[in-house]
């Protein structure tokens, strides 16, 4: 009977990484970090919609995102140009060519965790995995402030509110206190995100309106 339970539970975990299109890689401990949310949504969409967000703020800050899989949690950059941050086919060596990828995984419900890395390689050695070969740029790396900046004012903007707030809006959901909180919309830039797909062009901003 055991030995049935672990065959099935094999198979599943089996199946999921069959589905899943995420890379079996972990963020590095120095990847910048923040949880945020949209409000009263499940885990799955929540997942979904603040990875479109990220997308969205870090394409706004010229940042070349390349992959997106959105229902995964997960996107990356090409290697890029650290100084001009277009993508580049110079052999990824030193901290002027960088690579950025983010996670997005459930927090708790309408929220999630955001993790974001920017890894150079300092030395090329062919008796490793690419990825044994990259690691974290220094803090204070123009990459990793220009990330942090972005990471930043999403969770300025859509960051776990403190106590007082998150008791005030549970009584407002309860139908206590007032109407219901609306869910944040998504960014307009994350809504014109198609997942699995490439994102280059930073968007253009709104002209400024007269007055």
């Amino acid at each position: 009977m055991n030995r049935c339970r672990i065959i099935v539970a094999a198979a599943l975990v089996s199946g999921c990484r069959a589905t899943t299109k995420r890379p079996d890689v972990v963020p590095l401990p120095e990847a910048e970090h923040a949880v945020v949310g949209f409000g009263i949504l499940n885990r799955d969409s929540s997942v979904a919609l603040i990875t479109d967000s990220v997308v969205a703020y870090l394409v706004a800050d010229s940042i070349p995102v390349l992959r997106v899989r959105r229902v995964d949690g997960y996107l990356e950059t090409p290697w890029f140009d650290a100084k001009t941050l277009l993508p580049t086919a110079v052999r990824p060596l030193g901290q002027d060519v960088v690579k950025v990828r983010a996670w997005v995984d459930a927090a708790k419900p309408g929220f999630a965790q955001v993790e974001i890395e920017t890894v150079y390689v300092p030395a090329a050695d062919p008796s490793l995995r690419d990825r044994d070969t990259e690691v974290a740029v220094p803090l204070v790396h123009p990459v990793n402030r220009r990330v942090a900046g972005s990471l930043k004012r999403l969770n300025d903007k859509y960051g776990v509110p403190d106590e007082a707030k998150e008791k005030a809006e549970t009584v407002i959901r309860s139908g206590r206190g007032g109407p219901p909180i609306p869910v944040a919309p998504v960014d307009s830039v994350a809504a014109k995100v198609k997942p699995d797909t490439a994102v280059i062009k930073a968007p253009k901003t709104d002209p400024p309106r007269r007055r």
